[in-house]
C-alpha cells in the first residue's frame, strides 16, 4: 500500500482504532503524520491530541485516555509511536484488555498504534477484532528495482520531472532508505525552480554523486567493453576510496554480472518481461542486453569467479600485501580481456 492509497481510505471516514505496521519507516511516519497534523485544528490539539512512545507507555494508561471524551471537539486523537516497544504486548492480561476496548471502542476517539520493523501478532483475538472495529495497514519497503519508478512518481507529485538515468543513479547510490532519498530530492527542489527535469548534472551539483564516475556508469562501461572509460573510472575510484570503497564496488558488480547471466537464460527478453524477471527498471534492460552480447556464458562464469576472488583477497584471504587499488585494477583487467 502507498501513502496515497492510505489517505484515500481514511480521509473523512475515521475509524476508532488503527494498527499501522510494516518494514518501511518512512511510509509509517507519513501515515502517522496525517493523524497528528491533519485531523484536529491547532486549538483542538491542545486538549485532544496525545502522542506517546511505546517504551514509555502502559496499556492501562493508553486505554484510560482512549475512554475519555474530547473537550470542545468532535474527536480526540491518541497516537502510540514505536508501539512494538510497548512492554504490555507480552502480558496476556493487557492484550485482553486492549481486545475488550476494541470490541466496544469510543467512537469519538481515534486510537493509533504505529509499529516499526515488527508485525503485531495477527493470531491474537485483539488483532482480529481490530480488523472488525478498526483497520490495519501495512507499509513495506520497496525492492531495489522498484526505486527508480518511485523516485519518478515522487518528483512528479511535487511538480518536477527526472531523467531515467538520474533516477537510476539515485537509486543505486542511496539505496532503499526513503527518508534519505526524500531529503536529497527536497534539497534539489529548494534550489531548482518548479517544473525542472532533474538530470545527472543536477544530482552531481546538489547530491554530490559524480555523473561520470559512479557505479552505474562503471557497470555500463564494463558491460559495453569500453576499456578507456572503465580504466578512467577505476582511477577515479582509487583516488577517492572513501566515496568508492572496494567493499561497495564488488557487491554491485557481482549483482550486475549475475543479472547478465540471468538475462542470457530468459525466454522473454522484451523490456517488460526481462525487467520483471531481473527485477530491474525496464529502461535498464538494454544495458544487460548489451553486456549479454559482449560476454559469452563461460566468460561470465569466470567473471563471477574473478569478483569472488577479489572480494576474498580484499578481506585478507590469500593476500598479505596487495592493496585494494591494485585488486580493483586487476579484476577489471581480467573482466575486459
Amino acid at each position: 500500500m502507498t501513502v496515497a492509497d492510505f489517505l484515500k481510505k481514511v480521509k473523512g471516514n475515521y475509524l476508532p482504532v488503527y494498527i499501522i505496521h510494516g518494514t518501511e519507516p518512512y511510509f509509517i511516519d507519513q501515515a502517522v503524520h496525517h493523524f497528528e497534523k491533519e485531523i484536529l485544528n491547532d486549538a483542538e490539539k491542545e486538549f485532544n491530541l496525545t502522542v506517546c512512545y511505546g517504551r514509555d507507555s502502559l496499556m492501562e494508561n493508553i486505554l484510560s485516555s482512549a475512554r475519555r471524551y474530547p473537550m470542545m471537539a468532535e474527536k480526540q486523537v491518541i497516537i502510540v509511536k514505536e508501539a512494538q516497544d510497548l512492554p504490555d504486548w507480552k502480558r496476556m492480561e493487557e492484550v485482553e484488555s486492549f481486545g475488550k476496548y476494541v470490541t466496544k471502542p469510543v467512537d469519538s476517539t481515534i486510537l493509533v498504534f504505529a509499529f516499526k520493523h515488527k508485525k503485531p501478532d495477527g493470531r491474537l483475538k485483539a488483532m482480529q477484532q481490530v480488523k472488525k472495529s478498526g483497520a490495519m495497514f501495512e507499509f513495506n519497503a520497496y525492492k531495489d528495482y522498484q526505486l527508480p519508478g518511485w523516485i519518478s512518481d515522487y518528483v512528479k507529485q511535487k511538480g518536477y520531472n527526472i531523467e531515467q538515468n538520474a533516477s537510476l543513479l539515485l537509486a543505486e547510490y542511496l539505496g532503499t532508505d526513503l527518508k534519505k532519498m526524500v531529503n536529497e530530492l527536497e534539497k534539489m527542489m529548494i534550489t531548482l525552480p518548479e517544473g525542472t527535469k532533474f538530470n545527472t548534472a543536477h544530482i552531481e551539483a546538489n547530491v554530490g554523486i559524480s555523473k561520470d564516475y559512479n557505479i552505474f556508469e562503471f557497470q555500463n562501461a564494463l558491460g559495453s567493453k569500453n576499456i578507456e572509460k572503465s580504466n578512467r573510472i577505476v582511477s577515479y575510484f582509487n583516488a577517492n576510496p572513501k566515496e568508492h570503497p572496494l567493499a561497495m564496488v564488488v557487491p554491485y558488480l557481482y549483482g550486475y554480472f549475475t543479472k547478465v547471466m540471468m538475462y542470457q537464460t530468459l525466454d522473454d527478453r522484451s523490456d517488460t518481461g526481462a525487467a520483471r524477471s531481473l527485477r530491474v527498471a525496464p529502461f535498464a534492460v538494454k544495458n544487460y542486453a548489451t553486456a549479454s552480447k559482449n560476454f559469452k556464458p563461460r566468460k561470465l562464469e569466470r567473471i563471477i569467479g574473478y569478483i569472488r576472488e577479489t572480494d576474498a583477497r580484499s578481506k585478507g584471504q590469500r593476500n598479505k600485501s596487495v592493496g585494494n587499488d591494485f585488486l580493483l585494477k586487476e579484476m577489471v583487467f581480467k573482466i575486459l580481456h
